[in-house]
Order: structure tokens, then C-alpha cells, then sequence
């Protein structure tokens, strides 16, 4: 497992950079408008960060799904198959290392914003200042008011739900290469049936979220993440299954 997990890292490695490079762009934003006049470059330099993190995200599970597709329909396949490893092992590495990515990506993200916010501090003189400061400029130029807790919550679910949605997309890889190999327009077919069974669970996940959950934004987000990455290792086992049983190369 190590092993897979390594090389599932270093295939990944150019899509990783290329969002540092980009991030590091929208961090000198930042930092130019915080140590020059120009002050409204660093609510606009926030907000670049803001949607560059996801997007990064985002990117980056395209990248792994992308890499699966053609571990399962090209040459490489063979290559990886052949190994003396169980598709449970292929595929787990294939999921820790997207769960890592968006992990270590989170992490990131979280930690340039909290040294962002620390210069801040040190800049307009404390904790108190520095936020009052943010929140005006974002009011004055977005006109949205923040809440911290429920945004780092809604960010959370979202990286949560976001890997849940890669582990379907997995799914509906190896059906294509499976149930649906040969057949005309498998990969439309295949895409739909993702599309279908996100749609069922995220009707089901939002129904009891609804009925069980009590009390605050938070405590909603909480408990559908935990149902989020229940489904996910639902959804891994099932298609780690179906690669064992039915995968052909």
C-alpha cells in the first residue's frame, strides 16, 4: 500500500504545483495591499485566496478522477494491475491520496489564512482591530457580513462532501470500465449514473440531516459531514468490489 500511495503522489505532483504557483500570485496581492496604500487589495486578495482554495480543490480531484480513468483504459492499466496488489489496495491508495490532498490542502489553505490574519494583528494593532477591519471592507465592498464559525463549518463540509462526490465519480469510472466496457457512449452513461446516484443520496443525506439535526448551523454541518464520509467508504467498498470481480485488463 505504501508503495501505490507513493506513486499516487508523485502522479499528482504537477497539479499540486501549478496551484501553489497560483495561490503565491493572490498571496503578493495580499501582501502588497497590506504593506503599501493600496488597502483594497487585501479584502480583494482574501477573496482570490478564498475561491482559489477552491477551486484548487476542485481541480484536484478532476486530476485523480482523470488519473483513474486512464489507469482503467489505457496501457498504464496493465502495468498497475499486473502488480501482486488486490484492486482493494489499488483503489484505497487512489482514495487516501485524494482524501490527503484535500487534507493537506485544507490545511494550507487554513494556515495562509491564519498567518494573513496575524499580520493583520500585527499591522492595525490587535485581534479585535484586525477583524473589525476585514469585516468592514468586506461590507463596505461585497456587502456580506461574516461569521466566522459558520464559514469555517461550511468550509469543512464542503471539502468533506466534495471528497464524497470523487468517491462516486471512482464508481461510475469502473462501471464504465466494467459493466458498460465496449458499449457505445459508456462514458455518457456512466457519468449520468453518477450524476443520479449523488442526486438520490444527497436528497436522502439532506432529509435526515434535516429530521436529526438540532441547534446550530455547526452542529447541522457536523452531522452531515460524518454521513458524507459514511457513503464514501460505502461507495469505495462497493466499487473496490466491483474491480475485483468484474474488472477486465
Amino acid at each position: 500500500m505504501g508503495k501505490l500511495l507513493k506513486y499516487e503522489l508523485r502522479k499528482s505532483l504537477g497539479v499540486k504545483g501549478v496551484v501553489l504557483v497560483i495561490s503565491c500570485i493572490f498571496e503578493l496581492l495580499f501582501l502588497i495591499g497590506l504593506y503599501s496604500s493600496k488597502e483594497t487589495l487585501i479584502p480583494i486578495g482574501i477573496t482570490l485566496l478564498y475561491f482559489d482554495a477552491f477551486i484548487s480543490v476542485v481541480v484536484m480531484g478532476i486530476a485523480s478522477i482523470r488519473l483513474l480513468h486512464n489507469d482503467l483504459n489505457t496501457k498504464q492499466s496493465y502495468m498497475l494491475f499486473m502488480t501482486p496488489n488486490s484492486s482493494y489496495k489499488i483503489l484505497g491508495a487512489k482514495v487516501i491520496e485524494s482524501f490527503m490532498s484535500i487534507l493537506i490542502a485544507g490545511v494550507f489553505f487554513t494556515s495562509l489564512g491564519f498567518l494573513d490574519f496575524t499580520l493583520l494583528i500585527a499591522q492595525n494593532g490587535g485581534f479585535k482591530e484586525a477583524f473589525d477591519f476585514i469585516y468592514t471592507a468586506y461590507q463596505k465592498i461585497f456587502e456580506i457580513e461574516i461569521n466566522p464559525s459558520d464559514v469555517i463549518s461550511v468550509i469543512a463540509l464542503l471539502l468533506i462532501s466534495w471528497f464524497y462526490f470523487i468517491t462516486v465519480a471512482y464508481l461510475a469510472q469502473v462501471i464504465s470500465a466494467t459493466f458498460l466496457n465496449g458499449r457505445k457512449f459508456n462514458g455518457i452513461i456512466s457519468f449520468f449514473i453518477g450524476l443520479a446516484i449523488i442526486i438520490l443520496e444527497e436528497y436522502a443525506v439532506n432529509n435526515f440531516v434535516s429530521i436529526s439535526a438540532t441547534g446550530s448551523v455547526i452542529n447541522h454541518n457536523i452531522l452531515q459531514g460524518v454521513v458524507y464520509l459514511t457513503l464514501a467508504g460505502i461507495t469505495y467498498a462497493v466499487t473496490a468490489w466491483i474491480m475485483d470481480n468484474k474488472l477486465s485488463v
